[in-house]
């Protein structure tokens, strides 16, 4: 007999207290999500100190020294054709031109590089460059009558389940503050001023808290999950991670192409973060994070 996919209510754990695990509860409703189970089960909280071990004892091995240095496949016995190392990295033949869009490509894409040291707050000009080359309407068009969003990210059935909120620390014309980028009008609305506590929080709240002295701003990567849901169900979970990672790959090479740096950030405690934002953590979860600003120099 085919054994069902979720487990009946005996097979679930009981649920003592509040501070339970959340998926557990949900499994004994009568829909279950599997990508808010997953991401309610993968979140990081303080009591998870086990996961930080793990991670540190890891950090010692030889096995991890192994796969840094060895991180690719091979494929032997194959034939193998060799590309060499690209347009932009040798000198084109006489007769050829290497477009100048290449060529800049290549450089940042050298230069690329996770910075974690700041120092000194940057421009309104740079941050909105930065806002709106990673996920404002760089192509407006029209359709129908309707104003389509052309973005510089894929985004699956091009829905544009992002939200990204700023933790504004160093920023020329700012109050520091959270700030919502609202892609319509290519502008920022101030959510709330911050403090000292709210900067204390926000950095123990990430796992190098040290990387946010110096730091000119945090941008965050907030999922809306229901904005990708109701289409794509269970597969929409998958959608909004990988239009994440999008986005930010696009924020960090953009960084890189304006002299700034950049360092991006997937450990930190959900809620925490969440709640500093102010936003649902279930339903609009922060899934990841850039911190950026000037390097600092040696």
């Amino acid at each position: 007999m085919t054994r069902p996919c979720v487990p009946s209510e005996a097979e679930l754990p009981t649920i003592d207290s509040p501070a339970d695990d959340r998926g557990v509860a949900m499994m004994r409703g009568m829909d279950v999500d599997l990508g808010e189970l997953y991401h309610e089960n993968s979140k990081l909280h303080r009591g998870d100190r086990a996961f930080g071990g793990w991670v540190q004892l890891i950090n010692q091995t030889s096995e991890l020294q192994t796969t840094l240095v060895r991180s690719w496949r091979s494929h032997r016995g194959t034939d193998v054709v060799a590309l060499g190392r690209g347009a932009g990295s040798e000198s084109p033949p006489p007769e050829t031109t290497v477009p100048s869009a290449a060529e800049a490509l290549d450089a940042i894409l050298s230069d690329r590089r996770s910075v974690r040291r700041f120092s000194g707050p940057i421009t309104l000009s740079q941050l909105g460059d930065l806002l709106r080359m990673t996920y404002g309407h760089i192509r407006p068009a029209r359709h129908d009558g309707h104003l389509e969003s052309r973005r510089s990210c894929p985004s699956a059935g091009a829905l544009y389940t992002l939200e990204l909120y700023v933790q504004v620390r160093q920023v020329d014309g700012l109050v520091p503050g959270i700030y919502h980028y609202q892609v319509r009008e290519n502008a920022l609305a101030r959510i709330k001023v911050t403090d000292s506590e709210d900067d204390l929080r926000l950095g123990e709240a990430i796992f190098n808290p040290e990387m946010q002295e110096g730091a000119a701003a945090v941008v965050w990567f907030v999922g809306v999950m229901g904005r990708c849901r109701y289409k794509y169900r269970h597969r929409a979970y998958r959608f909004v991670l990988l239009e994440a990672g999008h986005a930010a790959q696009t924020l960090l090479l953009r960084t890189t192409a304006l002299g700034l740096g950049a360092c991006a950030l997937g450990g930190f405690f959900d809620d925490e973060v969440a709640d500093v934002l102010g936003v649902d953590s279930v339903d609009e979860p922060p899934v990841y994070g850039v911190i950026l600003g000037n390097p600092k120099k040696a």
